[in-house]
């Protein structure tokens, strides 16, 4: 027995018999059908090139990761990121470039409110309009609970406030995506869906994430797949934990930039009257540095290398280097 068709117009009564004839639902026969191109056509489209929203590692519709352990500060760099991209302000010098203002949706799914705004305080150095940065945070919420990202209920929730975003970062996917087991490949689908379907109207996404006991993203490496760019943060060798917000930035995954703009540096966070300050610090330099004060210290250049999580090789060019004043 068919299924009762609705009202159909007088243009769509063809596909109403049709699809009474096979026994199918109006709305699933009238499902968009999928568009094939040819090549010709396709290579004589005039599409816009692409745009950056931060030069060279988040392009516009881009999708990206920064993970890294608890405590190294991913948090801290996501708020700093959310202010610079909404103020239009370039960060790290000229390393990374913002040519414009961005509307950015900030998700938190952990933080305490009271904690955030401390934090958005210090970080607040450039003129931010209040409309360009939106925060989402649980304790702002009447019952505490916030939308579960691997649902089609929690994606719909957040439609009205991604509309008017351009970016939006979800920190983090640990409290705000639940479907299945972690480590297992379709638990992913249903936020790469979600993400993939915001990148075709024009949306960029920032997912933070936590890094698992081997230092490496947690969970399904099927995540990676999507992304166009993939941050891991990680405390140099030589970290204390008095440093507070120091560590390096290294790009596991760089689609569309590489050489010099994809090599790994370090920041260090200053506070200053209240107010964040980011120091860098090129990792060639730092190694030097380090390698030379260990070798001063009586240090073998096998132990340096242990110590430092570098090559043997590496540790012998560099004391070379020194020895020769190049």
């Amino acid at each position: 027995m068919t299924r009762k068709l609705p009202q159909a117009r007088e243009e769509n009564i063809a596909e109403a018999e049709e699809a009474e004839r096979l026994g199918v639902n109006i709305d699933e026969f009238q499902k968009p059908k999928l568009i094939a191109i040819g090549i010709n056509d396709f290579l004589s489209k005039k599409l816009p090139p692409r745009e950056f929203i931060i030069q060279p590692c988040l392009p516009k519709q881009g999708l990206v990761m920064i993970y890294a352990k608890r405590g190294v500060g991913k948090t801290y760099f996501a708020l700093f990121l959310a202010c610079k991209i909404a103020s239009g302000a370039s960060l790290f010098g000229d390393k990374w470039k913002i040519g414009k203002q961005w509307r950015v949706l900030y998700i938190d799914g952990e933080m305490p409110a009271n904690a955030m705004q401390e934090r958005l305080k210090t970080l607040m150095v450039d003129s931010v309009e209040n409309g360009n940065l939106s925060i989402i945070t649980r304790d702002a919420q009447t019952n505490g609970m916030m939308p579960n990202l691997a649902t089609d209920e929690g994606q719909a929730a957040l439609e009205p406030h991604i509309e008017n975003a351009d970016v939006i970062i979800v920190d983090n996917l640990s409290t705000l995506t639940s479907h299945g087991k972690e480590n297992e490949a379709a638990s992913w689908d249903p936020i790469a869906n979600w993400a993939l379907r915001l990148r075709s109207i024009g949306k960029s996404i920032i997912f933070i994430h936590h890094a698992g006991k081997n230092n490496e993203q947690r969970g399904t490496s099927k995540k990676e797949d999507i992304l166009d760019t993939v941050i891991n943060l990680k405390h140099p060798s030589d970290y204390d934990s008095k440093q507070g917000a120091r560590f390096e930035i290294h790009f596991e995954k760089s689609r569309g930039f590489a050489g010099e703009e994809a090599e790994a540096f370090e920041v260090r966070l200053e506070l200053n009257d209240n107010k964040a300050n980011w120091v860098i610090s090129e990792l060639e330099d730092l190694e030097m540095k380090r390698v030379v004060e260990l070798s001063s210290q009586g240090m073998s250049q096998r132990d340096i290398a242990d110590e430092m999580g570098i090559h043997r090789s590496k540790v012998y060019r560099i004391l070379n280097k020194q020895k020769s004043g190049a």
